[in-house]
């Protein structure tokens, strides 16, 4: 009952046409769900209001994204658009740093990354932020409110049931990069607030809260 394959544009720009050409494809082998990556820490590559174009990248326009919508609905298949929340989110806090934690050990974050064997660990270090900017602040009000209006924008171009708001990172450290929620400011205020003891709770908060931005929508 339900076909579908992922396409990751975020990490690679793919041109409409080809696009078009692969939605086809997948039309005939009779799938009728197309899922389409469109955040990760590279970039937003949907043209938004919310988040600031990231240099470099190129992205589609909202109306490039409507009229793919309609022609896969032509073709039988209904796209599911996605975003990430809490991590890969490197783009979206260099654009908005407002989503970054407010650290309160500095010191403390940078030695947890350095102890880290992560490839890509440079990239999380050097940074203005001085520290991870792979996890958008849990605790701030205002990081929810950003990521409502990046749904509502969604909504508006999408029209189908589901919307995926990623959320993979059940275990930030087994992946070598850290979310500094114990050692925030707004965090730490949260988790007294909520009562939450670890930060694993904190990450079901952080779902929790998008589930229930989804569902106001109208989305699964």
């Amino acid at each position: 009952a339900f076909r579908s394959c992922m396409l990751d544009l975020a990490r690679g720009y793919v041109e409409i046409d080809v696009l078009k050409e692969h939605i086809v494809r997948m039309a005939r082998l009779k799938y009728n769900h197309i899922h389409l990556h469109l955040m990760d820490r590279q970039s937003y590559v949907l043209q938004s209001d919310v988040v600031p174009n990231p240099v470099g990248y190129k992205q589609y326009t909202k109306q490039e994204m409507s009229d793919l919508a309609d022609f896969c609905k032509l073709l039988g298949l209904e796209v599911i658009p996605e975003i990430e929340i809490p991590a890969h989110a490197v783009n979206q806090i260099k654009a908005l740093p407002v989503l970054a934690c407010d650290i309160i050990d500095r010191k403390k974050a940078v030695d947890l990354i350095r102890k880290t064997e992560n490839s890509r660990k440079r990239e999380f270090t050097n940074n203005k932020l001085g520290v991870s900017s792979w996890v958008v602040c849990a605790g701030k009000e205002s990081t929810y409110e950003i990521y409502e209006k990046i749904v509502a924008e969604i909504c508006e171009i999408f029209n189908g049931k589901y919307l995926h708001i990623g959320g993979d990172e059940l275990a930030f450290r087994n992946l070598g990069a850290h979310p500094h929620w114990e050692n925030c400011v707004h965090c730490k205020k949260r988790m007294e607030e909520e009562n939450i003891k670890t930060v694993r709770e904190l990450y079901y908060y952080v779902i929790k809260r998008m589930y229930d931005i989804v569902t106001r929508f109208g989305k699964k």
